[in-house]
């Protein structure tokens, strides 16, 4: 029933195409209110303006004013309806471009070692699974070489490093030398 009544309304989309519940990605379309400019100022005709004579022209007069202070009251509560669905509306879309990210970097993610990763059985010979297989070992390869480059490029680095480790000590080492060298002539003077 809460179904039923849910495809009925703006949301519908949520349901997903059948009408079962389906997660949300951020390529489903996305439905934004829309809102009318609601006037804050009050009706033309004040309560104060009319001076009632008989008596029933002053229960009339405090039941319109009754009236119009509720429908100042109900007009705020209208345009902060308003405020708050604009805020939501901001606020899903920003979690429409989480998720885009999210999906995104998901797709990027790759399995490690696992040409069929999802524990179905799948049928291992065809053309399709053939240009996967192949599409696979070029990656890995890929993949390998990658790992090789970066390790060879920390493997210099670490000599660099070590270089100028070396260089440090031996700069130091002359520095104390020439320290020493400089307090003995000091003192002899």
């Amino acid at each position: 029933e809460a179904m039923e009544s849910l495809s009925k309304t703006d949301l519908a989309y949520l349901l997903g195409e059948s009408g079962t519940t389906t997660p949300i990605s951020s390529s489903d379309p996305f439905i934004a209110s829309h809102t009318q400019a609601i006037p804050l100022e009050p009706t033309p005709l004040s309560a104060t303006s009319i001076i009632p004579v008989t008596q029933n022209e002053k229960v009339l007069v405090a039941a319109l004013r009754e009236l119009q202070e509720e429908n100042v009251k109900l007009r705020q509560h209208a345009v902060n309806l308003q405020a708050t669905n604009v805020l939501n509306e901001i606020y899903c879309n920003k979690l429409r471009f989480q998720l885009a990210y999210k999906e995104e970097t998901k797709k990027k993610k790759t399995q490690k070692g696992k040409l069929v990763g999802d524990g179905l059985p799948r049928m291992l010979t065809g053309d399709a699974f053939y240009e996967r297989v192949i599409e696979f070992t070029k990656w890995q390869k890929e993949q390998e070489q990658l790992k090789a480059d970066r390790r060879d490029e920390a493997e210099g680095y670490k000599a660099k490093v070590d270089a100028w480790k070396e260089g440090e000590k031996l700069r130091i080492a002359a520095n104390k030398a020439r320290s020493a060298k400089y307090r003995t002539a000091l003192e002899n003077w």
